[in-house]
């Protein structure tokens, strides 16, 4: 078999199920949300110049995007995964410039551990009393453990797809093709990475944020975690 036709074979089948992509499923969204990851960006970068890599999380996710709409499924889950890591790590990296240093020079890796350990991670309760100014209250405290366990959740189905777990693989096709089922799960999979990131956010620079930003993010915020107590009080809306 000639490899270069082969490869332009892939390519046209890739661009068959990229239209039909497009057809039949909402993907606007999911390209917004970039950009709305870009507004924390440029928000956020003045002061603190770790939270660039939000950018590279946005053109991240608009890959993922690209990935899943193509059928490519499994790439588009390890990129969602990257997404999730790289947004996290540089709200960890706002707190510890000495992470986020060696980081920057290669002398550290992200870890997920780090992360999300429960007495210093950004999902403990201390996190949130140190960057809310505030003494959290029973419900600020179940969301936060929600936060947790959605993170972890999907950090472990996400990680499936990089690691190839067993149930990564139970679809029968053994070529590239488009699979309702493979993109209904990254479609709950980024929604959820969205919430995360979003709540992970609100938490760390609400204090920070001045009112014309807040302002600038409510839409983002109220799409996307408008249950939780806190967004509700920060943006003034009934609790």
């Amino acid at each position: 078999m000639d490899l270069k036709n082969y490869h332009l074979g892939i390519c046209k089948n890739l661009e068959s199920i990229l239209n039909h992509s497009h057809t039949h499923l909402n993907l606007g969204k999911y390209h917004v949300f970039s950009s709305d990851l870009l507004l924390w960006s440029n928000i956020l970068k003045a002061q603190r110049p770790e939270m660039k890599v939000l950018e590279n999380v946005a053109y991240e996710l608009q890959f993922s995007v690209f990935l899943v709409s193509s059928g490519l499924y499994r790439q588009a889950f390890a990129s969602l995964r990257l997404i999730l890591e790289l947004a996290l790590s540089g709200i960890l990296f706002s707190s510890d410039e000495f992470y986020f240093r060696k980081w920057k020079q290669g002398l550290a890796d992200i870890s997920w551990k780090k992360i999300t350990d429960q007495d210093t991670g950004i999902f403990s309760t201390i996190w949130l009393k140190a960057f809310l100014n505030l003494e959290p209250d029973e419900t600020d405290k179940e969301d936060i453990g929600e936060i947790a366990k959605l993170a972890k959740e999907t950090y472990r189905k996400l990680s499936g797809y990089v690691h190839g777990g067993n149930y990564t693989w139970e679809t029968e096709q053994s070529d590239i093709g488009f699979n309702q089922n493979e993109f209904e799960l990254w479609k709950v999979l980024s929604d959820n990475t969205s919430r995360i990131i979003l709540y992970s956010l609100l938490i760390r620079f609400s204090q920070d944020l001045s009112p014309e930003h807040l302002s600038e993010v409510e839409g983002c915020l109220i799409n996307s975690i408008d249950d939780i107590k806190i967004t509700r009080v920060l943006l003034g809306r009934p609790v």
